[in-house]
């Protein structure tokens, strides 16, 4: 019996099996030799199915990288964010500081000791700042040594929270499909 992965990449998949499918394997959904055809006859469809599942498509398929993908995948969420605190806070470099130990702390040039030294600073910025969303770059990156992915899920909803309506769902969605976008670069290699 052929699992899912398999079934989604068959050509004579039913069209509405693949749409389901599509939904838990996006990435195989993408490769397979249907969706030019089906997302150029339903682009709607594609787009809505997007826009409901993006966070669970981040979160799921970012387990597939290994660690220091992971990592360094944070880290970009994080600093694509970190206009938001250095708007607020111009003179402040630690967070930008933090960053750059975390891609150190990834590519194995400091020890996990060190990065927990940083990553209690940093937690220390957004201790002060609870309320103020432009510190979120500080907090994803210092839950990043915890959860990679809930620092994904935490920048995406700092931009959120930091622009003002009518935009702020636009905004919210665009971070989204920046992170969808670097996490396939990081599966296809296009990003070491």
């Amino acid at each position: 019996m052929r699992n899912e992965r398999e079934e989604i990449l068959d050509p004579e998949c039913d069209t509405e099996r693949w749409w389901a499918l599509a939904v838990g394997h996006p990435l195989e959904a993408m490769s397979s030799a249907l969706f030019p055809l089906l997302t150029l006859e339903d682009p709607a469809r594609r787009e809505k199915m997007q826009k409901k599942y993006i966070t669970t498509w981040i979160s799921s398929t970012a387990e597939r990288l290994p660690f220091r993908g992971k990592h360094l995948f944070a880290a970009d969420c994080a600093e694509h964010v970190l206009y938001l605190y250095e708007r607020d806070h111009p003179n402040d470099s630690r967070v930008r500081d933090a960053i750059a130990a975390y891609r150190c702390f990834a590519n194995g040039m400091i020890s996990q000791e060190d990065w927990t030294l940083v990553k209690e600073s940093v937690n220390a910025i957004g201790d002060l700042m609870t309320t103020d969303w432009s510190s979120a770059s500080a907090w994803s990156l210092a839950w990043a040594a915890d959860s990679e992915i809930c620092a994904a899920m935490w920048t995406a909803e700092s931009v959120r929270r930091s622009v003002y309506p009518p935009n702020r769902f636009s905004v919210f969605y665009a971070e989204l499909l920046w992170q969808w976008e670097q996490l396939q670069k990081y599966l296809r290699g296009e990003i070491q």
